[in-house]
């Protein structure tokens, strides 16, 4: 729906990015703790900036531009050059060594205190987006480029199937979302299975804390998504 290009120097890059997001392409959902209105951006604005730096400082200069992307449930940042050889995405996801690809403005942005250690950039990431009960983000090599996604809801179909769910739990999953609970007999219905398959079946989502159980016993006995997860 809209297009914005961002030229200015690198030091103010990063900022006019954040500033152009809060102004005119993220929500901040308001909620409430105790008295106290809490208004935060829909994905975690530490976590945003260090992505957008990351983008800067790693990015192969003789290239194309950095794409930034707002869609409504997630934001994807890309850069152009690939990872250097001496990393793997899973080594991002734990303390690493830092390979700048461009070693001067690295340390540039070091000194001038907007890069605070080398190698804790995507681990900061992460865990920001954890921390607002978000799911991680999606770290991968794209096109000869770097990407970042941030999501907004753990429940579509592609994150669920990298969770160690069958089909049948992934299907009672969704039916909770759309339709605001499931139980043990709807459970049967959709996936064509017994009783007792069904149950420890919910059970089991229950205990990866995917659904919530409300009731003990009977047909009262309702499954939900748990809050603050969509």
């Amino acid at each position: 729906m809209f297009q914005d290009i961002v030229e200015t120097n690198l030091f103010t890059m990063a900022d006019k990015v954040i500033e152009i997001l809060k102004s005119k392409y993220l929500i901040r959902p308001i909620s409430y703790q105790g008295l106290e209105r809490m208004e935060p951006l829909e994905y975690p604005e530490a976590a945003l900036r260090e992505a957008v730096l990351n983008a800067i400082i790693h990015k192969d200069y003789s290239s194309t531009f950095i794409f930034l992307r707002v869609y409504d449930d997630r934001l994807e940042i890309w850069n152009p050059g690939s990872l250097p050889e001496e990393l793997t995405i899973e080594q991002l996801k734990e303390r690493h060594s830092s390979y700048p690809r461009n070693i001067n403005i690295a340390s540039v942005f070091f000194k001038a205190g907007y890069v605070e250690s080398w190698g804790r950039g995507t681990t900061k990431i992460i865990s920001a987006c954890l921390e607002a009960g978000l799911p991680e983000p999606l770290i991968e090599e794209d096109r000869g480029g770097f990407r970042v996604v941030f999501r907004k809801d753990i429940y579509t179909r592609e994150l669920l199937q990298t969770m160690d769910l069958n089909e049948r739990q992934i299907k009672a999953v969704l039916y909770a979302k759309v339709n605001g609970h499931i139980t043990n007999s709807d459970y049967q219905e959709i996936n064509d299975i017994g009783k007792s398959v069904s149950a420890s079946e919910l059970q089991n989502l229950v205990d990866k804390r995917m659904l919530v159980r409300i009731g003990n016993t009977g047909r009262s006995t309702k499954y939900v998504l748990p809050t603050g997860k969509i």
